[in-house]
């Protein structure tokens, strides 16, 4: 499986031309909800800080705990299988499609998918897939334990807030679904049509995500995030953490090409949700790559 995180360095200067931060103490933030350690910079931990012994014994108890549950059988379908790779999904019909990213699922011998809300693994079936805009639909046998809605006309300014939902790596794969906030930079880039960026801190496995308005309404899928040190490296520029997402219009013609009938969603800003990322573990779905 392969990773879509091919943006140029050329193209990032094109879209940020900003100075770099002065360097910043890192620590060991635990995020005590999902019992999460990252290293981040001191000022950034939202969590409590934990000294690297501490750190060390929360990381194993989490990995021994994701084993446990990668063990679980999956009916028999992915025997003689490994597990090759996570992404995300969501799903977006009555008849249980879901979408995602063609890098997700390529060259997979099997995919299973893995709702929010329960632990069983139902196997998928690839019903299309579009290598060049980076999408693919999947479908399940099992009912959708719920479903986004797409917004039917969004009006991006930059700034404006969205949330990336999905299941990132952090050493492996979540086995819950995460979200992160962030802001709209550009809904065009520079020779990249049909691109969405936002400023946004994201990781591996996110990838198929679905990129949330204040609403809770679909606005984009993402599927790559800019490589700093790259860049810093070809350009001596630092630049901010940029998620790359795949626009409305790009995703609700792929939708429409392949006749999904989806839930077409209209703003309304006296029905938001109080909680973006609780109001999408209904229709989340993490997708799991066999060879």
């Amino acid at each position: 499986m392969r990773c879509a995180l091919g943006i140029s360095a050329a193209m990032v200067i094109g879209l940020l031309a900003l100075p770099g931060p002065g360097l910043a103490r890192t620590v060991f933030c635990l995020d005590e909800p999902r019992e999460v350690v990252s290293e981040t910079a001191a000022d950034e931990c939202e969590g409590r800080i934990v000294d690297a012994a501490e750190a060390d014994r929360i990381r194993e108890r989490r990995t021994e705990r994701i084993r446990r549950a990668l063990r679980q059988p999956v009916d028999g379908t992915f025997a003689g299988m490994r597990l090759a790779g996570v992404g995300t999904g969501f799903y977006v019909s009555e008849a249980a499609h879901i979408l995602t990213n063609h890098h997700v699922i390529d060259e997979c011998r099997g995919i299973g998918v893995t709702t929010a809300t329960e632990r069983f693994t139902s196997a998928a079936r690839v019903v299309a897939t579009d290598e060049g805009d980076d999408l693919a639909l999947l479908q399940v046998a099992t009912p959708p334990p719920g479903l986004a809605a797409i917004h039917v006309r969004p009006d991006w300014q930059p700034g404006d807030h969205v949330t990336i939902v999905g299941y990132p790596v952090q050493g492996l794969a979540s086995l819950a679904p995460v979200g992160v906030e962030g802001q709209i930079l550009r809904s065009t880039l520079p020779g990249g049509g049909g691109r969405l960026a936002i400023n946004a801190s994201i990781r591996r496995g996110t990838s198929g995500g679905p990129v949330l308005d204040e609403n809770g309404l679909v606005v984009g899928v993402v599927f790559a995030r800019i490589d700093t040190v790259r860049v810093y490296a070809e350009t001596r520029r630092v630049v901010p953490d940029v998620a790359i997402a795949v626009d409305h219009d790009t995703m609700v013609g792929f939708l429409e090409r392949h006749n999904v009938r989806f839930r077409p969603g209209h703003a309304d800003g006296g029905n938001r949700p109080r909680d973006i990322l609780d109001h999408a573990r209904r229709f989340m779905a993490r997708v799991q790559c066999y060879k």
